[in-house]
């Protein structure tokens, strides 16, 4: 058998080969490019034995490569970047891409039976996936611009934070319109008549809210900086949020195209969530136990032995991290309704867990119900808990 290492980057890819029942070993470098795709298809036909091939999945960068071995009758092995990390830790300690590929060529000639993979997706379960991660980006760039409106009012006119949320529909129409303190109170009727359009509106609390800012502890906007500011923040906050929703429309339109999931039964488990957990994970049959998918989410505890001393501690975070995201901010919806695992959580509160790290072991469990539930096509039962 041939083994075949291939560290892939933005613009090339390594090679290595190695021998192993004899002592000779090549490296090679190749231009992410058709041409360089070709001389590499050519050089693995006039390999007259049998080879294995693998790469480390690294982002985008291994897709066309992988996906062109595919097709011309090669199935290279997506080995998993912590199996690959730690083993260059422990072969070198050096660190360029000729040692790379030549150590995914050595742990794959010496662990061939017990490397963990990564899974390659079909392309309906890639596109659910990319979908999926470019609007998880786009809310963290919202949540980023709702921080900074939070800190520009707590400059301009704190007392506003007492009627609203920061993402607020209402107070974003109302800053578009009015972006500033003195705009509001310039503007008392507008004001009264704009809020009195939104339900749990009426003119004795839009008044209210007219009398804060006249006591106002803010400070004056001289220079029209805030003003400046605002606006910009809520126009970019309007754009985002539909770019959101035009995103969360696709996603839905492909996740209506794979079977029904049993996951979807569990309350808290909007579309996002399933079309996140569905296109991280992909086949769940690849994973032999609850564990193993545990392992996978990064969800598992690290064990601490020495002598005669046991005990776990914080969790791995080795795994796949967007699955383990998911899992906790399941975890945050699920306690929210009564139940065995909102139980479970003040439980843990009360005997003295900190709530993030409660939370996290709710998280482990929800995972593990999603294993259970996706592996026997069953629908979830309330009062059935994982323990």
């Amino acid at each position: 058998m041939v083994y075949i290492g291939i560290d892939v980057s933005s613009n090339k890819f390594n090679v290595y080969i190695l021998y192993p029942d004899s002592s000779k070993s090549i490296a090679l470098s190749f231009h992410q490019s058709r041409r360089g795709f070709e001389k590499f298809l050519s050089k693995l036909l006039n390999i007259h034995e049998d080879v294995l091939i693998a790469m480390e999945s690294t982002g985008v960068y291994h897709m066309s490569l992988y996906n062109f071995l595919s097709s011309n009758g090669f199935e290279p092995l997506l080995l998993h970047p912590y199996t690959i990390k730690h083993f260059l830790k422990a072969s070198s300690h050096s660190k360029t891409d000729s040692i790379d590929a030549r150590s995914i060529a050595i742990v794959l000639s010496q662990l061939s039976n017990s490397l963990r993979l990564s899974n390659i997706p079909s392309n309906q379960l890639n596109a659910l996936r990319e979908l999926v991660r470019f609007r998880n980006s786009i809310v963290q760039q919202r949540s980023s611009l709702y921080r900074r409106l939070h800190n520009f009012l707590r400059l301009d006119m704190p007392e506003i934070l007492n009627f609203f949320e920061i993402n607020s529909k209402v107070l974003l129409s109302l800053l578009k319109r009015f972006p500033t303190r003195q705009d509001i109170l310039n503007n008392q009727q507008d004001v009264v008549k704009l809020l009195c359009t939104f339900r749990n509106w009426n003119e004795s609390k839009a008044l209210s809210l007219i009398s804060s800012l006249k006591r106002s502890i803010g400070l004056r906007d001289a220079f029209g900086s805030h003003s400046l500011i605002i606006s910009s923040i809520i126009t970019q906050v309007q754009s985002l949020s539909e770019q959101i929703e035009r995103i969360e429309s696709k996603i839905q339109q492909i996740l209506s195209q794979f079977p029904d999931n049993p996951i979807s039964s569990i309350k808290g488990v909007g579309f996002v969530t399933l079309a996140q957990i569905i296109s991280e994970v992909g086949d769940i049959s690849r994973f032999k136990s609850s564990k193993a998918f545990v392992a996978y989410s990064g969800l598992d505890p690290v064990i601490h032995q020495s002598g005669k001393s046991f005990y776990s501690g914080s969790i791995s975070k080795k795994g796949n991290s967007i699955l383990r995201q998911a899992f906790y901010n399941l975890a945050v919806r699920v306690i929210r309704y009564p139940g065995k695992y909102r139980d479970k959580y003040l439980g843990l509160v009360k005997r003295g867990k900190p709530k993030k790290v409660a939370l996290v072991a709710i998280a482990r469990k929800l995972a593990v119900l999603v294993y259970t539930l996706w592996t026997r096509g069953e629908n979830f039962d309330p009062n059935f808990f994982m323990t």
